[in-house]
Formats: C-alpha cells, structure tokens, sequence
C-alpha cells in the first residue's frame, strides 16, 4: 500500500517582497526616512491608513501580520509633479522598508470597499501569488467589494492577467 501524499504549499508569506535597493537609495536621496515616517524631517503618518478612504485611488501593502497599510494616490499629470515633488507617499514608506506580502494600487467605492486593486509597486514589485493572497485576505477582511476586480500587472506595468 502506497502512502497517500500531499503536496505541500508553498506560503506566500515565504515570497515576502522586499523592495529594490535602488529603489530605497533613491527614496533617501529625495528625503524619505522610513524608519521615522518622515519626508525632509516633517511627519507623513497623517496619510497612511489602516482601512480604504471612500471614494479614492490609493496605494497599499499588505503586512507579513495580515494587516493592511493605505495612502492617497493622487491624479497628478507628469508637469504638475515635476513643478510640485511627489504627491503620493512610496509604498516603500507604508511598508516602512521592510519586506512586504503585497503591493499595488487600489480605488475604493462610496463604501470605502474596494472594487479595484492590482500589483503595480515599482518598490516591492509583488507576482501574482502575492496578489493573490492580497486578495484572500482582502475578501475575508471585508475590505474588497463582492464585485472587486484584481489585475495582475507584469514589471512594464501591462496588465497580463485577472484574477
């Protein structure tokens, strides 16, 4: 009699998603400290949210303890950012540069639900199993729409697949 074999899962947790270093020098080269949660010394927890703001475009990470990390991204054409700095926080900073589960974009619903979210993060660029988790853990949270759409983008920011 043979024995009957499971195969074992790989977790995600084990595909943590640490961000690029190159992304990290520039982020200090502009003035972003992680650790302290600052830009050019002056406090930026007043944009990072542990639920989705209503009616936005946000960006997230999803934490190695399940939990959620939300900020406005804002609609900014390339001129106006250029004349005015960054306007949306680095994912690199809700993550506070440590290794993250999942990272992307978000737009939430006059509920605060999400109904759209992908794995566009140059910082962490997360796969699909990332966001795949993301997405479990999205749902069972209450945080995602029934309806919410979940797009997989490759690292050129084309959307190859949904989930």
């Amino acid at each position: 009699m043979g024995k009957n074999k499971q195969k074992k899962q790989k977790k995600v947790t084990d595909n943590m998603r640490e961000p690029k270093s190159s992304s990290m020098e520039r982020d200090k080269k502009h003035g972003w400290d992680h650790e302290a949660g600052t830009k050019d010394g002056k406090d930026v927890s007043y944009a990072i949210f542990d639920k989705p703001a209503k009616n936005k475009k946000q960006i997230y990470v999803k934490l190695p303890d399940g939990s959620f990390r939300f900020s406005p991204r804002e609609d900014v054409n390339p001129a106006a950012r250029r004349r005015r700095g960054r306007t949306t926080l680095p994912h690199s900073m809700l993550g506070k540069g440590r290794k993250v589960i999942g990272a992307g974009e978000c737009e939430t619903n006059q509920d605060g639900k999400i109904i759209r979210a992908d794995n566009f993060s140059g910082h962490y660029q997360p796969n699909e199993e990332n966001l795949q988790e993301t997405k479990d853990n999205m749902e069972k949270q209450g945080l995602a729409n029934e309806n919410a759409k979940f797009e997989v983008f490759d690292k050129s920011g084309k959307v190859i697949k949904k989930l």
